[in-house]
């Protein structure tokens, strides 16, 4: 794999080397002369800089990993911006989503489904108590 930088980045100079907005792999800084600082030591520190769109949302890049804007997840799925920015994940189990966040089923639902848009009432003679059940 490789690591994506984001700018805005200054060269060792303080001036700007990759503007906000636009966005270089580890091979294409490393071209860089005056980005030899950041280059230095680059497998131990694993730098990954990516534009944090926040909750629900994740980042795009067009073909040259310029960073075109941010996109709201599918219906089941979420972003959470303390994990991996660029990708949405299924949400589990006993949970629902709507608009790119989980959220646990309410009492008297249910949801056996991961990736799910939605919960399920709970059948009669059936109940359940607790949020964020995978059945009844």
């Amino acid at each position: 794999g490789f690591r994506i930088f984001c700018g805005p980045i200054y060269d060792d100079q303080g001036l700007t080397a990759v503007p906000e907005g636009t966005c270089l792999t580890d091979a294409e800084i490393i071209s860089f002369d005056s980005m030899d600082f950041l280059v230095e030591g680059i497998e131990d520190r694993g730098v990954i800089a990516l534009p944090n769109c926040g909750l629900g949302l994740v980042s795009r890049f067009d073909e040259e990993f310029n960073f075109i804007g941010c996109e709201l997840c599918p219906p089941g799925e979420y972003s959470d911006d303390a994990e991996d920015l660029h990708e949405c994940h299924i949400c589990p189990s006993g949970m629902f989503s709507t608009v790119g966040v989980c959220q646990r089923c309410p009492d008297g639902h249910s949801q056996p489904n991961p990736g799910s848009a939605n919960c399920t009432e709970c059948s009669p003679g059936f109940h359940q108590e607790n949020e964020g059940q995978a059945a009844c």
